[in-house]
């Protein structure tokens, strides 16, 4: 039961980081044009970056899950008389830690295909503060604070430290 508890208080750090976030972007004078943005992007183009940021979502995180259990079984922990809390703590951190991965490479593959480009650089027009640049910095930021932390909560649940106790 010592993995439920140690899950549930990775998700309140993150839940409590998600909502200061939330509360710093809103303060930014940036953010009203990055509404703009995405307000002027076409469907498609939403669409399509949204599906091409899924893909390398699931693919990403699939095969390191797969990794993490291996490891963890590896060392002579089994999954199916784990403490739910440690299957929990290799799966969901590992999902949340390469969703910024993936973002940056969803938001590359979408600025080497000409047609995404466009769109995009149509829909920045006029709104001076936005770049892609802009876009992939912040998202370096978030993701130097995110992989660490979800990094070493898996870590814990591969371990499994309180499996003696």
């Amino acid at each position: 039961m010592i993995g439920i508890a140690v899950f549930g208080a990775f998700v309140a750090i993150l839940f409590a980081a998600q909502i200061g976030f939330v509360r710093w972007r809103r303060k930014l004078a940036v953010r009203e044009q990055w509404v703009q943005f995405k307000r002027r992007l076409p469907a498609w183009v939403r669409w399509t970056e949204l599906s091409v940021q899924w893909v390398f979502w699931i693919g990403c995180a699939l095969p390191l899950i797969n990794v993490m259990a291996a490891w963890h079984h590896r060392l002579g922990h089994a999954l199916d008389n784990d403490d739910p809390g440690t299957t929990l703590l290799m799966i969901v951190p590992v999902f949340i830690g390469v969703m910024v991965p993936a973002m940056l490479l969803a938001n590359l593959s979408s600025w080497t295909i000409p047609a995404l480009r466009r769109a995009n650089r149509a829909a920045m027009a006029g709104l001076p503060e936005l770049s892609l640049r802009r876009a992939n910095v912040e998202l370096a930021w978030m993701g130097a604070a995110l992989v660490p932390y979800c990094a070493a909560f898996t870590v814990l649940g591969v371990f499994q430290p309180w499996a003696g106790i």
